[in-house]
Formats: C-alpha cells, structure tokens, sequence
C-alpha cells in the first residue's frame, strides 16, 4: 500500500474532490449535505476505518424501530456492508466498516467507499422518509451527473 495519505490524495482524484487528512490523520467526506463520512487508518495500521454518522434519531418509538432494524439488517446481510450502530452521546445512527491495507489500492479503496456511502445513504433517505429501515431492494442513485460521486466536499 502507498501511504494513507498518498492513498487519500489519489481517491480524491477519482472522485472529484480535494481530498486531505486533518490533524488527526482522518479525511472527513460531506455526502450530499445529508450526512458525514470519517475515513481513517487504524492504530495498528492494518485497516482503513470508515464511520458515516447516517442520521440523528429523535427519542421514542420511531428510533426504537430503527435500532432493531439495524440490529436485524447487521444479522441478516448476505455481504459484509459495515455494522449499523447507535451513538447514545449524540443520538445517531452510524454505519462502521473497515477494509484490510494489505494489496489496497485507489479503485479498491473507491469501490469499497461507494458502496459504504451508498448503504448509509440508503438508511439515511429512508428515515428522512419515516422509515424504520430501507426497503429490500432499495437502491440509492449512486451516479451524480454533476460534480463529485455523491456531491462529496
């Protein structure tokens, strides 16, 4: 693997947008102005963390629903697509998926990054939506015909 940061550098040349780790070595990714998505490398170097902070769930009955059905969507996946989650600190609904450094490279990391933040925007439209989860089925538009994939900043 490149280092992480050339790494970064060049997924933002296939995606569209200026891509740059911050201070604490991570490159936060704006989707659509809905939601954000942290990539960074692991402690041990060995992983590339990914975490889209999907949506802020209002307490009740609705997030109640939610959290089961991600728990039930984390259960009965047929591929690994992340691990849905609840934040309690700041009421959110996160998605978190990691991805091995071993033979990484800018269109595997890409590829891998867009099907991540087209699952967390498929979970994210449907709560906006007042649904408790995505239907089976559902696919988010995954292309953008003007700017960045997914209007990234």
């Amino acid at each position: 693997m490149k280092n992480f940061h050339e790494l970064i550098h060049d997924l933002g040349e296939l995606v569209g947008a200026n891509l740059e780790l911050d201070a604490k070595e991570a490159c936060t990714l704006e989707v659509n102005q809905k939601f954000k998505v942290q990539i960074e490398l692991d402690p041990s170097k060995e992983k590339i963390l990914f975490l889209a902070m999907v949506s802020e769930l209002p307490p009740g009955k609705f997030r109640e629903n939610i959290l089961r059905d991600g728990l039930k969507a984390n259960y009965t996946a047929e591929e690994k697509q992340g691990v849905l989650a609840y934040i309690e600190r700041q009421n959110s609904l996160v998605l978190f998926d990691y991805l091995l450094v071993d033979g990484i490279d800018k269109e595997i990391l890409f590829q891998r990054l867009q099907k991540f933040i087209e699952r967390a925007l498929t979970w994210h439209t449907a709560i906006d939506n007042g649904h408790s989860a995505p239907d089976l089925g559902e696919i988010p538009p995954s292309k953008n015909t003007q700017g960045p994939m997914f209007g990234l900043r």
